[in-house]
């Protein structure tokens, strides 16, 4: 099953920064990720990982700043 990322935000109730057409085929953890997977980032710990992932996009923190995958679906609690 596919969901484009507005799909994904609209059934979240996130706010998307981003393309909100890119298709979403999966999701992974931040090391497995690939660029048609969404992850997602909540906890500090993981920022090193974060910053390394290939996903194509995360659910992050609604007060995440840094812009580190192409796409983030930004929610109250990610994880």
């Amino acid at each position: 099953m596919t969901f484009t990322l507005r799909e994904l935000a609209e059934q979240s109730g996130g706010a998307l920064r981003g393309d909100a057409s890119l298709t979403i085929t999966g999701a992974a953890s931040l090391p497995e990720a690939t660029p048609s997977e969404i992850s997602f980032y909540g906890d500090a710990r993981y920022l090193a990982a974060f910053r390394k992932t290939r996903a194509g996009a995360a659910f992050v923190p609604a007060d995440f700043e840094e812009q580190i995958v192409g796409a983030q679906i930004r929610v109250a609690q990610p994880g």
